[in-house]
């Protein structure tokens, strides 16, 4: 599995955008940011675009948790879910199906 700062992440606001950072910051105690999530698309300018997105980036950790715990109990099914799992977790990982 591909390495990535470990979840879980939440979406916040600050003045002009929103953003996706460690709920628990790096470790040091010093906050950092995982995503800066901004939209030049006219009519999204009000935010509700970027909060939607920050909220499904801020959620990636647990749903790949997820998705990788529920394939593990499937065994060798190989079934559309699974290989719907499968492809989820290769694009999440950057790894093959």
């Amino acid at each position: 599995m591909s390495k990535f700062t470990p979840g879980p992440w939440v979406a916040e606001k600050n003045k002009s955008y929103w953003f996706v950072a460690p709920e628990t910051g790096a470790g040091d105690g010093k906050p950092f940011q995982v995503a800066d999530v901004c939209s030049s698309e006219p009519g999204h300018r009000d935010g509700w675009l970027q909060e939607a997105n920050a909220r499904l980036i801020a959620a990636a950790p647990e749903l790949l948790e997820f998705v990788t715990e529920w394939l593990e109990r499937q065994g060798d099914d190989n079934n559309y879910m699974t290989s719907k799992a499968r492809a989820a977790i290769a694009k999440a990982t950057g790894g093959n199906q």
